[in-house]
């Protein structure tokens, strides 16, 4: 086994790949070794447990979430996009709501980086934060209940009767109408 052009970006992103094949408890320093061809204690060097290799995953993937809110002109429009964006990530990582509701793993650090990038994104707009911070646990919420959905396997049967992506961003559209008439900014 040879570690020569290991990284921590690619440890994250490996033990990201394993999260999405096996889950959460499919990831174990042993598994992540082997994928990326070093023995296990070799990711020691790198990281001191694997707790911290999940934060860090969870870390990315809230920066590449709000990363890929285009710029919008309203807080109305950032918070459809970022919504939708959530949603994805939700969807292509059905995990995240065991992550977010696990104290082991989401931590005070991962709730500061969160409140700065939604901060640095939304003092623009000239809400009060307290305003903003509480839209975006509305959308949050709204979010991660369709996200346990989805984890359970109940998507698929929903998905027979409405369309969920579009029930999504529809009760996305709606908290944003009622912050907006509730903020007199419509």
């Amino acid at each position: 086994m040879e570690d020569t052009k290991l990284d921590k970006q690619l440890i994250i992103t490996t033990a990201l790949e394993i999260m999405r094949d096996d889950g959460i408890d499919g990831l174990t320093m042993r598994k992540l070794g082997a994928r990326l061809n070093v023995r296990a204690p070799t990711l020691y060097w790198y990281f001191p447990d694997r707790a911290t290799i999940i934060r860090t995953v969870i870390k990315m993937l809230l920066v590449e979430t709000i990363e890929s809110v285009a710029d919008a002109a309203t807080w109305q429009e950032w918070f459809q996009q970022f919504g939708e964006a959530l949603w994805q990530t939700n969807s292509e990582t059905p995990f995240v709501t065991m992550l977010l509701q696990s104290a082991e793993f989401n931590n005070d650090e991962i709730f500061d980086l969160a409140i700065e990038l939604i901060d640095k994104n939304l003092e623009r707009f000239g809400l009060e934060r307290t305003i903003y911070m509480r839209i975006h646990s509305d959308i949050q919420a709204l979010v991660l209940g369709w996200a346990v959905f989805l984890q359970a396997g109940v998507t698929g049967r929903v998905q027979t009767i409405i369309d969920v992506d579009s029930s999504v961003r529809e009760g996305i559209r709606g908290i944003i109408q009622i912050w907006s008439i509730r903020t007199g900014t419509m």
